[in-house]
């Protein structure tokens, strides 16, 4: 007789090795749904999760509807370990990730001094639209520097997505890794005095610190560490007149019916949102692009919010129906349509 792994099957619960496992809760990834409603393929999770491309291919493989059946007593027979290549008529093309329009944005959020969060759940684009703003600045040989808090902005997976630049631009990327809290403090505490000694330095990337931050902190702990990321990041862009871009998850907040933030008791709907919401973000000099996936059809929307009034009046961006409640309070917001079509090629859609 054999087993279905079904939709609501528990990601911990499938024969996948620890390190495996803790990519994907860490990228939100809780349910066999959540894997297949994120419509990822094997190279874009390899990039999301920086597993090996082998390893994201046999998730997919697991997660689809065809394959996700195993028989009781030979489970472990019929599952190909994450170590083992999968064969090669499930190998996908590696080609570096493609550009996205950013363009079509507004250039105003992407000048030096302000500060652009990137947010949207698993699969969503997050750490390739950093990296097009990294590859824009290398362009104009501009130095860098990314923090990496859980392997999205591995060095190999830099150079993979920057496979088609020389080693000495390259070399431009100052590389910082930081998997714990102290590290983090470390890392702001001594961020002034870097850019002091380096002022070449004109982007600083931050990959989804949240993962640091997390719920079971106490709130007195988190506001603090909160508090001087928010001092640390608007001394660097008005000091050092540097650019932030910030990488962040979504989670779910529940809302009374009047706005106000709930419970499971009184709340009426569930929102995705930001896990950190605006409190480290600089005042009046932030930007959010928030970015979603139509999983039936591949359209990707990238919708900007946050724009401070002094920006929208410059630009006179159109309104837009507000993805969320705390977006609703934002004055101006702009849509951006992409898709990436069966030749694996982006294409910007008209509004």
């Amino acid at each position: 007789m054999a087993i279905t792994y079904d939709s609501s099957r528990l990601v911990a619960t499938l024969p996948l090795s620890p390190p495996v496992l803790s990519a994907l809760a860490r990228c939100g990834f809780e349910t066999v749904h959540d894997i297949r409603a994120s419509s990822l393929t094997a190279v874009s999770m390899a990039e999301e999760l920086s597993l090996p491309l082998d390893t994201t291919a046999h998730i997919i493989n697991m997660c689809s509807d065809n394959i996700l059946t195993a028989s009781p007593r030979s489970s472990a027979s019929q599952t190909v370990p994450s170590s083992q290549p999968v064969p090669a008529s499930s190998q996908v093309p590696t080609e570096p990730p493609l550009p996205l329009p950013l363009p079509s944005l507004p250039a105003p959020i992407l000048k030096p001094g302000h500060a652009l969060e990137i947010s949207g759940p698993p699969g969503s684009g997050r750490s390739t639209f950093a990296l097009e703003i990294v590859r824009e600045a290398l362009d104009r040989d501009d130095e860098i520097i990314i923090l990496d808090t859980q392997g999205a902005f591995a060095t190999h997976r830099i150079a993979h997505a920057l496979s088609d630049l020389n080693s000495t631009t390259l070399n431009l990327i100052h590389h910082v890794s930081a998997y714990a809290l102290h590290t983090l403090h470390a890392f702001f505490h001594t961020l002034s005095a870097y850019l002091d000694a380096h002022p070449k330095i004109r982007l600083l990337v931050l990959s989804c610190i949240s993962v640091l931050l997390p719920s079971s902190l106490s709130s007195e702990v988190k506001s603090h560490a909160l508090a001087a990321i928010k001092q640390s990041l608007t001394r660097a862009s008005a000091t050092h007149n540097i650019m932030v871009v910030s990488t962040m998850q979504m989670v779910t907040k529940l809302f009374t019916p009047d706005g106000q933030p709930g419970n499971f008791t009184n709340s009426t709907r569930g929102l995705m949102a930001p896990q950190l919401g605006e409190a480290y973000l600089p005042t009046n000099k932030s930007t959010r692009i928030v970015l979603t996936r139509d999983i039936y059809s591949g359209v990707r929307h990238a919708r900007t919010i946050l724009i401070p009034p002094s920006l929208a009046r410059a630009n006179a961006l159109p309104s837009a129906t507000p993805l969320s409640v705390e977006a609703s309070k934002n004055k101006t917001a702009k849509m951006v349509e992409f898709e990436i079509g069966p030749d694996g090629r982006v294409r910007e859609l008209e509004l």
